[in-house]
């Protein structure tokens, strides 16, 4: 049904949904960006000698700052599914 009216009404919606389409293709662009820095952050620190800079990293090695990269990140989804801040439908 959408894609009908959609097609049927083109001049009225297809300024907006150009302007839909730039947004979405900038976020991908941004997520893209995002992943790659995050896959490279992740080889160099695995790539890195077990407790190396041990001093300089507050005590912790490379292990150390990956679990609590991880532990973080999931603390944060429990606070937002407390808080209601998470995506559902309901």
């Amino acid at each position: 049904w959408h894609g009908r009216v959609l097609k049927e009404r083109q001049g009225e919606f297809g300024p907006d949904m150009r302007m839909v389409q730039r947004a979405v293709g900038r976020v991908q662009t941004e997520l893209t960006r995002l992943a790659d820095e995050n896959v490279w952050t992740i080889d160099y620190l695995l790539s890195q000698p077990k407790g190396k800079n041990r001093a300089l990293n507050g005590g912790m090695d490379v292990d150390d700052a990956l679990r609590d990269m991880k532990s973080g990140e999931q603390e944060e989804e429990e606070e937002e599914e407390e808080d209601g801040d998470g995506m559902s439908d309901g």
